[in-house]
């Protein structure tokens, strides 16, 4: 399985680079680019990185795959961590925030895509997907930064 723990921590790197050069240092605009309608299902489509990770978190019960999930997930943390605690720095981020829990919440809203997906018919799934993610948003700027259109 040393392979496969291999591909996990790939995963990871390539997420973060993703957050490293999405969006022009705004955290807010990051927030708008990973709650976009769409964007989610897409990272989630087969083969693409959120795929990956997903796929990893059901086959946790080995313990070298847990342990990459464990690490590029905790890392992830850590680097959605950061970006919201600069973003409370520039105004973007509600002040009273805790970063730590904003970034659990949105890595806990990412992951359970695939739930809704298998829960839910598609044209319920998608209101409720955008409805979350506004939530979402409105959670973790407290209103503040630029507003998505149709918001």
């Amino acid at each position: 399985m040393k392979p496969a723990a291999a591909i996990i921590d790939w995963v990871g790197t390539g997420l973060r680079e993703e957050l490293d050069t999405c969006c022009g240092g705004s955290v807010a605009t990051l927030l708008d680019h990973l709650l976009a309608p769409g964007h989610i299902d897409r990272m989630h489509a087969r083969g693409n990185l959120g795929a990956l990770l997903a796929d990893a978190a059901a086959l946790a019960e080995e313990p070298l795959i847990a342990e990459a999930y464990g690490r590029c997930t905790r890392r992830l943390a850590d680097e959605l961590t950061a970006l919201l605690a600069q973003g409370q720095l520039a105004g973007e981020i509600a002040p009273g925030l805790d970063p730590a829990a904003g970034a659990w919440w949105l890595l806990s809203f990412i992951a359970s895509h695939r739930f809704r997906g298998t829960a839910l018919p598609e044209e319920s799934r998608t209101e409720l997907e955008n409805g979350i993610a506004r939530l979402t948003r409105r959670m973790l700027t407290g209103g503040a930064g630029p507003r998505p259109s149709g918001d």
